[in-house]
């Protein structure tokens, strides 16, 4: 959503903008930015009266008379509720990118905001004739100790194990979703499933999913998921001078 705002700025603010504009360009910059952190979609005006320096240069300083234009802007943007919550799940970061276009002589405030999406569901199936030619058939001794735990509860000859990770921390569940604690072979050879298919399961956006035990068929479908990050900008406040 883009909302070009006009006629907000003073004859004076643009003076001054104009001056700032040249002083930017004297510093070798085609630009200023000012990059400010959201918290929870929460934005401050007086936000901006923290930075001293442009993003894109820490060694050109922000003059006194653009934090006050910028800040007054600000104001504004919250004032008619210019930021809009954005219509997605999982955001991740948030942040007011304000721009100061020393080439176009424009000013930009931009809401951008990055957030995880589930990429297509991969599957893998695992029988007993995978592993026939080893000495210990895994499935066949997974299967074995599902039989003897008399604390699982399979639903429609199916348990279900999750796993979950991100950040570089993840995790198998300890209990099949229909109940029981799950044995501890079959706890190691899942681990080793995922290491093997899906390694950095766990590393920065992560991923999630879960192993499907058909006890009838002696079958095992591990169904994988992988986060993935996007990132999306809307313009609130654009200005020519």
């Amino acid at each position: 959503m883009i909302f070009i705002v006009m006629d907000i700025l003073t004859p004076e603010e643009k003076k001054i903008l104009s001056i700032v504009c040249k002083y930017l360009k004297s510093q070798g910059l085609k630009e200023g930015n000012i990059e400010i952190d959201m918290d929870y979609g929460e934005f401050r005006a007086d936000a901006v009266t923290q930075y001293n320096y442009f993003e894109n240069s820490y060694n050109v300083e922000i003059p006194d008379e653009l934090t006050k234009i910028l800040t007054r802007v600000a104001e504004y943007i919250i004032k008619n509720d210019l930021i809009g919550m954005p219509d997605v799940e999982n955001i991740n970061y948030e942040r007011l990118s304000i721009s100061l276009d020393a080439i176009k002589k424009e000013l930009t405030f931009e809401h951008y905001y990055s957030y995880y999406k589930v990429g297509e569901d991969q599957s893998t199936s695992f029988s007993e004739e995978d592993y026939e030619d080893e000495e210990e058939n895994p499935i066949e001794v997974m299967f074995d100790e599902i039989e003897k735990n008399t604390d699982i509860r399979p639903k429609k000859n199916l348990i279900h194990l999750s796993y979950n990770g991100s950040g570089d921390s993840g995790y198998i569940d300890d209990y099949f979703m229909e109940g029981g604690m799950v044995p501890q072979f079959i706890h190691d050879w899942c681990y080793r499933r995922l290491e093997s298919l899906y390694g950095g399961w766990e590393i920065n956006e992560g991923s999630q999913g879960k192993f499907v035990f058909d006890i009838k068929n002696k079958v095992v479908d591990l169904h994988h998921e992988n986060n993935i990050e996007e990132s999306e900008y809307d313009t609130v406040f654009e200005e020519k001078f």
